[in-house]
């Protein structure tokens, strides 16, 4: 028994092609030897549902429509020795695998020839529909820096509910075969974890080594949306990806952008220490308290601006120690514990002195 398979690119045969392949398939098998048909199947793939039909007269009629996604057809012979002989034809919208199971090689290479001689006629008219088609669907793509957040698992629960929602009502296919498309790795000092989904993550807090997370779904050989979602310690690394090729490709992408950004605010961690803004106003606060201390010659507030200054230059300093995104670890837990404890005391030292300061001279005792 011999078996050969091959991808024939950008063709899409016509149903005859394929019913004269049969003939020369068939007429491989010796007469009078045992050779019995065992089965056929014929299945039909369109955007939104299947067939899998009971004949090849149905299969020929639904074959014909431009709107199918994709189609296989298959028969299945063995003789009295129970050997396999198999005629197999699967076609996707850019290419077709023809597989075939013989007797030997010749055999098989016959039923190729069928295909081959009408390769490049079938193969530049179904090129200039794919053309067509690139035409009819614009392809419009986002990559934009995403917020500092906290990542828990709570939130990438919501942003994979909301992956397999969008990606059903774009795409119209149904969850499993969504899944089938979507990973999530999770990767830390000692490698790259890949998941199914969230709910396969085996504990409530992250490994303390976690370095990034990424949530990814990569469209089918028939889809048209990508979406992925990184989360990093770096803010350069830490973005949204949105791909999608058809209809008003840029409004559907945008609003899945906004829908993403508006789920990330609920878990927003230290985003405003970052905005340029912040950080501009913040420098020049420090360079007036400089001049100031330089030429002010009363103590008191020479002591305040000082103060003022050490604050000011912990936060701005404080983006050069603090992740971009925060995953939710118990070592990270109990840095923040600490964190808030040591700024609101430290805080609350310095107004406390400020006020006190100004109250002793009130009091004439400073």
């Amino acid at each position: 028994m011999a078996q050969k398979s091959k991808e024939f690119s950008r063709v899409k045969f016509p149903f005859e092609i394929i019913q004269e392949g049969y003939n020369v398939f068939q007429s491989s098998f010796p007469k009078k030897k045992g050779y019995r048909f065992y089965q056929g199947t014929w299945r039909i793939v369109y955007p939104d549902h299947s067939w899998n039909l009971d004949s090849e007269d149905q299969f020929a009629l639904e074959y014909s429509k431009n709107d199918i996604q994709s189609a296989s057809i298959n028969y299945t012979w063995f003789d009295k020795e129970a050997k396999i002989f198999d005629f197999n034809v699967s076609y996707r919208r850019d290419y077709t695998e023809i597989s075939i199971t013989l007797g030997s090689i010749g055999d098989i290479e016959k039923v190729f020839a069928v295909f081959e001689s009408n390769y490049s006629k079938f193969a530049q008219a179904e090129k200039e529909i794919q053309k067509e088609i690139q035409r009819e669907k614009p392809r419009y793509k986002i990559d934009m820096e995403i917020p500092s957040v906290t990542v828990s698992k709570e939130l990438l629960q919501a942003l994979e509910n909301y992956f397999f929602k969008r990606v059903s009502q774009v795409e119209k296919i149904q969850i499993p075969e969504i899944q089938s498309h979507y990973d999530l790795f999770i990767g830390d000092s000692d490698g790259t974890q890949t998941l199914p989904t969230v709910n396969d993550i085996d504990s409530l807090l992250f490994p303390d080594n976690i370095q990034w997370i990424k949530l990814d779904y990569s469209a089918p050989y028939n889809g048209n949306l990508d979406i992925s979602v990184y989360f990093s310690r770096h803010r350069s690394l830490s973005a949204v990806k949105i791909s999608y090729k058809g209809e008003n490709s840029k409004n559907i992408s945008q609003g899945i952008l906004k829908d993403i950004y508006k789920i990330l605010d609920d878990y927003k961690a230290n985003y405003w220490m970052y905005q340029y803004p912040v950080r501009f106003l913040g420098n020049i606060l420090v360079g007036l308290l400089l001049v100031f201390i330089l030429i002010s010659k009363d103590s008191l507030w020479r002591w305040v601006s000082v103060s003022i200054i050490l604050v000011t230059s912990i936060f701005l300093t404080g983006t050069g120690f603090v992740p971009y995104s925060v995953f939710d670890t118990k070592r990270n837990r109990e840095v923040n514990r600490w964190t808030k404890f040591l700024v609101e005391g430290f805080i609350g030292f310095i107004i406390f002195s400020v006020l006190g300061g100004l109250l002793l001279r009130l009091l004439g005792l400073f």
